[in-house]
């Protein structure tokens, strides 16, 4: 055992390398050691000039982006949040007014409009006294008017941006929303505040001559007196009105001066046709059409006798408002030479202020 052990420990001794006190001359181990530890920085130094290169190219990227004036991707995460506030003013606008409704008691307290003759006849008011048309059976129905006034306007705005920058989306869906929102929630307050009587009153109601006394339900009594402001002027008006002047920002053709690719389209026509009278030619092209629905479904609500000559002129009015509102809140003046392009995606211009001598 004992020369077992000598033995071993001889052998260790010769695997042990011995220690080297002068630096110039090491051996072949620590030579490979050494190039293998530079290879090792050597790499790590590359992959850092790498990344920061990378990093390099990618801010000035984002710079370049930002000189364009376009708008940096939205995330999936940032989308919701863009859309939070639209979409609550979407939802208020059809609510709003639904604690404000009168209640069956104050709705029996309305005194209806009637006279009574000394033969013992009673007597109408004719203003009210029209012929009375079902919801499925009058011109623009409410599911035909839900289409035309938010769902296509919608499906125009999002593809029409989409197609320009993906972008761009969130802002012209975020001002038709908050347009429809607005004009839906003024006209329900207006409906209930006013309570004016539709054309079909005494019909809608189920007035009795007997009785003197509307015999319908309390829900339909209360919408034979829902007649001011017109909800479907207002409604069609509001999504009509935005998509005459996303068409107009759209296309810059009010801005000043044009854009590139307006102006080389135009290049041709400009030769043939002047320039002021080629634009009144394609401003008619884009606004006839949504104004022309938007009074279509207007008058056909005179027509059916659901509301008043002014019933329908006050709620075109507040579509057009506040379409004209949701748009300027997302975009600018369609005369600016940033026509179309979102609020958002604006270049940010930095004002150096002058400098104060001492």
């Amino acid at each position: 055992k004992a020369e077992g052990i000598i033995k071993d420990r001889q052998l260790g001794e010769r695997d042990v390398e011995p220690f080297h006190p002068n630096p110039q001359q090491p051996k072949q181990g620590s030579r490979s050691r050494s190039r293998k530890m530079d290879s090792q920085s050597n790499n790590n130094k590359s992959d850092i000039e790498s990344s920061s290169t990378s990093s390099s190219t990618k801010t000035d990227k984002m710079k370049s982006d930002n000189d364009k004036g376009t708008m940096a991707p939205t995330t999936p995460s940032d989308i919701p949040t863009a859309l939070v506030v639209p979409i609550a003013i979407f939802m208020l606008g059809f609510v709003i007014a639904q604690p404000l409704y009168p209640t069956e008691a104050d709705l029996n307290n309305r005194t209806i409009p009637y006279q009574i003759t000394s033969a013992g006849d009673v007597m109408l008011d004719l203003e009210i006294d029209n012929e009375l048309i079902s919801d499925a059976d009058v011109t623009i129905p409410g599911e035909l008017l839900i289409r035309t006034a938010i769902t296509i306007p919608i499906m125009i705005v999002v593809g029409l941006a989409s197609r320009k920058n993906p972008s761009e989306a969130i802002p012209a869906l975020s001002g038709l929303l908050v347009a429809i929102g607005l004009t839906q929630g003024c006209t329900s307050l207006l409906k209930i505040y006013v309570l004016r009587r539709r054309p079909n009153f005494y019909a809608m109601c189920e007035f009795s001559k007997e009785t003197l006394k509307c015999g319908a339900e309390f829900r339909t009594a209360l919408e034979a007196q829902m007649s001011f402001p017109s909800g479907h002027a207002s409604l069609t008006f509001g999504g009509m009105t935005y998509l005459i002047w996303y068409f107009i920002g759209f296309t810059g053709i009010l801005a000043s001066p044009l854009p590139e690719w307006m102006a080389s389209s135009t290049s041709s026509l400009r030769s043939t046709i002047p320039a002021s009278s080629l634009r009144i030619i394609q401003l008619l092209v884009m606004t006839l059409p949504p104004f022309a629905w938007g009074c279509y479904v207007a008058g056909s609500r005179l027509v059916d006798h659901w509301h008043h000559p002014a019933d329908v002129l006050c709620g075109s009015l507040i579509g057009m408002l506040f379409a004209t509102v949701g748009y300027h809140v997302m975009y600018p003046m369609v005369t600016s030479s940033n026509a179309g392009t979102p609020l958002s995606a604006q270049p940010v211009r930095e004002e150096k202020l002058p400098l104060v001598n001492e």
